[in-house]
């Protein structure tokens, strides 16, 4: 239909939108303010159903699939690296609807998201975005290399800490500091590692997690031989924001390992981390507000929607985002008023029930006191493991997804 977008953000949503608009037809450039993709940032995450749902539309299926890590088995630990709970339930899921709860290192899923772009010259790298500017005839994007783009409409895909926003939606409120913070690594040679103290933590297709004093969860990621790891605190301070010094968060990691038992898993897990594989950030996440456009300008992902990583939803809420933007402008005919109506009312609520489920969860393993944390400690494991409780979490994010599950053959 003649439509043309830019994109900033070279992020997951941004690269999936790319992906997505191209596919319709509508012209997209994308910028990005990084000089060039840092392939450790991120490491890792879960790949649901939903999202791989939607990928497969997008026609990356068979690129996907060898980069994916199937989880089947799901354990609960404690401190000591005693089985609390476990349940195979991850297995069904598939059955019901026809993929596995996956993961993958992001390096390698962004690739795969990245190289149709590169092929047609469409990403382009260094470009920091200092102003929006739009008229009645199209929207301009300004650079601090001093380069501008103009087409129809923009999408802000740029994250929680979105300049998008900051430059056209002045009046929605600052993302929330949740309380916590999270040490975040990836080992490489996973299956090469020596038999572990911790009996639960580097066996394939496998979550494991622990709620005694903070959280603790490892998975072996998809597309390289890694183990992924996190811990999670609360905490009122919010580390550096440079997350690459090391030696500051070496030092934080020391401080909060000295507090746990000798048997819990992080002690080996994170000594067996390079430094360059260990992150150390705040949680943050944004309050849904009824407003992701305005005039040519529309957001998408992060940018409006941030969750915490309780419910692993974030980069499965993106790509939908990307794939739905695309066919509401197939559905509205191209109109880009109508094309952004009609996406926020097919993404609002599911977005808004992700945020909240997240919010809840973190709750659930994170609130309260004393008392909390030892009610938590017996009854979460079983609640968390249960047939009804599994359920309840796959009808919620993968009945109601954009795309049928399973999908027909």
């Amino acid at each position: 239909k003649g439509k043309s977008a830019i994109i900033i953000g070279a992020g997951i949503g941004g690269l999936a939108t790319a992906n997505a608009l191209k596919q319709v037809g509508i012209e997209v450039l994308l910028f990005e303010k990084a000089a060039k993709f840092v392939p450790s940032a991120g490491a890792g995450f879960a790949l649901q159903p939903n999202g791989q749902g939607v990928l497969d539309k997008l026609g990356f299926r068979s690129k996907i699939d060898p980069i994916l890590h199937p989880l089947k088995d799901y354990f609960v630990i404690d401190q000591n690296d005693r089985l609390l709970a476990h349940t195979k339930k991850f297995a069904s899921i598939k059955n019901q609807y026809g993929y596995y709860l996956s993961t993958t290192s992001r390096s390698s899923f962004v690739n795969i998201l990245l190289e149709p772009l590169q092929q047609d010259e469409i990403v382009h790298f260094n470009h920091e975005l200092v102003d929006v500017s739009q008229d009645e005839k199209g929207v301009t994007a300004h650079f601090s290399n001093g380069h501008t783009a103009r087409a129809d409409f923009l999408v802000g895909a740029d994250g929680i800490q979105s300049t998008v926003v900051s430059l056209v939606f002045k009046e929605l409120p600052e993302p929330v500091h949740s309380g916590l913070n999270i040490f975040y690594g990836t080992v490489d040679n996973a299956s090469l590692l020596p038999h572990s103290t911790s009996h639960h933590i580097n066996i394939p297709n496998t979550l494991t997690q622990c709620f005694d004093k903070g959280e603790f969860i490892s998975y072996r990621l998809g597309g390289k031989d890694q183990l992924m790891w996190a811990y999670t605190y609360k905490s009122s301070e919010i580390p550096k924001r440079d997350e690459w010094d090391k030696a500051h968060t070496t030092s934080e990691l020391r401080h909060h390992r000295e507090k746990l038992p000798d048997r819990h898993p992080m002690h080996e897990i994170s000594e067996r981390t390079p430094l360059d594989g260990l992150l150390h950030f705040s949680m943050y996440y944004r309050d849904p507000k009824e407003k992701w456009s305005e005039g040519r300008v529309v957001l998408l992902g992060d940018s409006c929607h941030a969750t915490l990583p309780f419910v692993g939803q974030g980069a499965n809420m993106a790509v939908e985002d990307a794939y739905v933007l695309a066919q509401s402008f197939v559905r509205s005919d191209f109109e880009i008023g109508a094309a952004f109506h009609d996406y926020f009312e097919r993404r609002f609520k599911r977005t808004k029930d992700v945020v909240e489920s997240a919010k809840t969860i973190g709750t659930m393993i994170h609130g309260g006191g004393l008392v909390a944390e030892t009610l938590r400690r017996w009854i979460l494991p079983r609640l968390i493991t249960s047939k009804s409780f599994t359920d309840f979490a796959s009808r919620s994010f993968y009945k109601n997804a954009p795309v049928e599950l399973p999908p027909k053959i």
